[in-house]
């Protein structure tokens, strides 16, 4: 499946095609006209040498990985300028990017955490703020500083006594509410995958799901993300944690939800990165990183040996099943040599630049002290090489915008402009919850922001960065997809108006009108009508739906961060 986003606005085109990787590789097509798009990747080797084109990467800051607490002083006045002018977003990201750049055992590090704790208190985000003060303690706040912050400590408890949080009880809870899958406990038993000849790999309900039904919560094993989400996003999970990111302690690149995130991305990739960490930087491009990130993961599962990694590697890809993996005894090597066996396609155009992306990222990392003692022969090369380039194309199946977090099960299943699903990914987790009725033998899709009651009908297929072959785009499906549907009875379009009325009612509540609206849906969801009620009723199921869950996961956070101040076990997802 492809997890490609709606079609990019011409603001991040443009913002794109203006990265360093773009630059480098319209110099290498006016500089070796004759490099045919689909040359091997021994011939875009040569061609990236004999043009030079690694010479224009930035050079590596011995011994401090880009940290500078001159920088970081500068960075942290513009924030506080953003403070006082009330901006907190922008100043949230320039607090990060300061606390990035404090050298470690610094004050600057300790004065970013208290910086952010500012902000978080004026966004009445006590617990948020109190985690910050701790970390300002723990990173060498300077005593002269020291009562103002105490104080702001002593406020947010006064506050959380008073009863002020947010919340850190949900709303509703979006658990797994169905039997699950033996072996993948994590997944609602009840769906297989199956080779579907527009879709490829496809997931089918083997029986009837319910409209509110959650049949998937998964976490992401690995992520890639983009240069303008580096301060804003784990750099392992995709997480957006801008309320309480940490960053590596030996570059000013990347940054973390957690301490265990932190830790497992040294163990598996970032240990490979950090020593170059300025030239990863400068090359990342969105969900291109994943490729090579791929590469190096696999390689650490492989106990850095290369030439067992080679030799299963070398076998013939049998396509990957995700399905027959038993999570209840996870190996990640296993998990690894599935997503491996992903035969991914591709367009010309795509494979000209996939070929130049993992050839010029090969011959960066090739620049990290440790991958150089590992990968030594020609043979070696060519084998990365090619490794990075078969995942540079699966990673353009699992992006999304300008996050590509990586879920092996939830990339089994495809868009449709006619949606059975609702997908959300927050916090490193995907979820996915039954939005209308699915019956024994359907395809289960979600949509990437395009349904039919969008545009109704859907006149014309939608934009996107791949041809649509679902049942509302496909001219050859839309007939029978229509034929198979009947339009509201009397009856319903009468409960219809009565269910408006009540959801829009100044007394409604979202958990009780949602109850209401998946009751109807439940009756009526297979049915087509494009009359403006039933598209509103169907836009506000999405809406309402979206809400509650980002409001689950914003309580989450809030108990998750509460009890670790409080040292008390934690009893949410993690």
């Amino acid at each position: 499946m492809i997890n490609a986003p709606e079609s990019m606005t011409a603001a991040s085109q443009e913002l794109m095609h203006e990265r360093p990787m773009m630059k480098l590789k319209g110099q290498l097509q006016r500089l070796c006209p004759n490099l045919a798009p689909d040359a091997s990747l021994a011939k875009y080797t040569r061609a990236i040498e004999q043009c030079r084109l690694m010479e224009q990467l930035p050079a590596t800051t011995s011994g401090t990985g880009g940290k500078c607490s001159r920088k970081a002083v500068k960075v942290r006045a513009e924030a506080n300028r953003l403070y006082l002018a009330k901006e907190y977003e922008k100043a949230l990201g320039k607090y990060n990017e300061s606390i990035c750049l404090a050298e470690t055992g610094s004050e600057h590090l300790g004065m970013g955490y208290a910086n952010r704790s500012a902000i978080y208190f004026e966004q009445d985000e006590f617990e948020y703020a109190l985690a910050n003060i701790a970390l300002a303690k723990e990173h060498n706040y300077p005593e002269r500083l020291m009562p103002k912050l105490l104080e702001r400590e002593q406020q947010c408890r006064v506050k959380l006594a008073e009863g002020k949080s947010k919340g850190t009880v949900p709303l509703r809870r979006f658990d797994l509410n169905v039997p699950v899958n033996s072996k993948i406990p994590f997944l609602a038993s009840g769906i297989k995958m199956a080779r579907l000849e527009d879709f490829g790999r496809s997931m089918i309900a083997t029986k009837r799901f319910k409209t509110g039904d959650v049949i998937l919560h998964e976490k992401s094993i690995l992520a890639s993300i983009d240069l303008k989400l580096q301060f804003q996003n784990c750099n392992l999970c995709s997480a957006e944690e801008g309320l309480s990111l940490i960053p590596c302690p030996n570059c000013a690149t990347v940054m973390y939800c957690s301490q265990e995130c932190l830790e497992r991305d040294f163990r598996l990739v970032h240990r490979f990165e950090c020593p170059i960490a300025e030239k990863v930087q400068h090359l990342s491009y969105g969900f291109v990183n994943l490729g090579s990130r791929l590469f190096l993961y696999g390689l650490s599962l492989f106990d850095d040996d290369l030439d067992e990694m080679m030799r299963y590697c070398n076998r013939t890809k049998t396509g990957g099943n995700p399905l027959n993996l038993d999570y209840t005894r996870y190996d990640p090597l296993e998990e690894f040599k599935e997503l491996y066996n992903l035969s991914a396609t591709t367009t010309p155009t795509n494979e000209s630049s996939y070929r130049f992306f993992a050839t010029i990222r090969c011959l960066m990392y090739l620049e990290s002290p440790l991958l150089k003692t590992i990968v030594i022969s020609d043979e070696q090369k060519a084998f990365m090489r090619q490794c990075v380039l078969d995942f540079t194309r699966a990673a353009s199946y699992y992006r999304w915008h300008l996050t590509s977090p990586l879920f092996p099960i939830q990339s089994l299943f495809n868009h449709s402009c006619d949606p059975n699903v609702l997908i959300v990914i927050l916090s490193g987790h995907v979820k996915l919850v039954v939005f209308r009725p699915i019956r024994p033998n359907e395809q289960i899709c979600f949509s990437y922001g395009h349904r039919w009651w969008d545009t109704p009908m859907c006149q014309e297929p939608f934009p996107m960065v791949f041809v649509c072959k679902c049942v509302v785009c496909d001219p050859s499906k839309k007939i029978a997809w229509l034929a198979s549907k009947r339009e509201l009875t009397l009856a319903a379009k009468a409960d219809l108006v009565v269910v408006g009325l009540q959801v829009c009612g100044s007394d409604s509540d979202d958990v009780a009108d949602l109850a209401l609206i998946q009751t109807y849906i439940e009756r009526n969801g297979r049915f087509v009508q494009a009359m403006e009620e039933f598209m509103k009723l169907l836009s506000l199921h999405w809406t309402l739906l979206f809400r509650l869950l980002r409001q689950e996961d914003e309580a989450q956070r809030r108990a998750k961060i509460a009890a670790r101040l409080a040292g008390a076990a934690i009893d949410v997802v993690d």
